[in-house]
């Protein structure tokens, strides 16, 4: 695990995103989260919006769902 899955868009890797929703739900945390993106390397045919866009509803449809 984490190598070459470093940085996708969730969903797209092997995190277990429940168990990490569960984690911190568990927990005390109240505040906000970063998603880390890796942009240097886009995918031919996908623009940056589309990118970002992607890792954004992917950690979001992971996180809250």
């Amino acid at each position: 695990m984490g190598i070459n899955d470093d940085h996708l868009a969730p969903g797209e890797g092997m995190v277990n995103w429940a168990n990490v929703r569960d984690i911190i739900d568990a927990s005390s945390y109240e505040g906000s989260y970063t998603l880390e993106s890796d942009s240097a390397i886009i995918p031919a045919g996908r623009t940056p919006l589309e990118h970002l866009l992607l890792h954004y509803k992917g950690a979001k449809a992971m996180l809250f769902p």
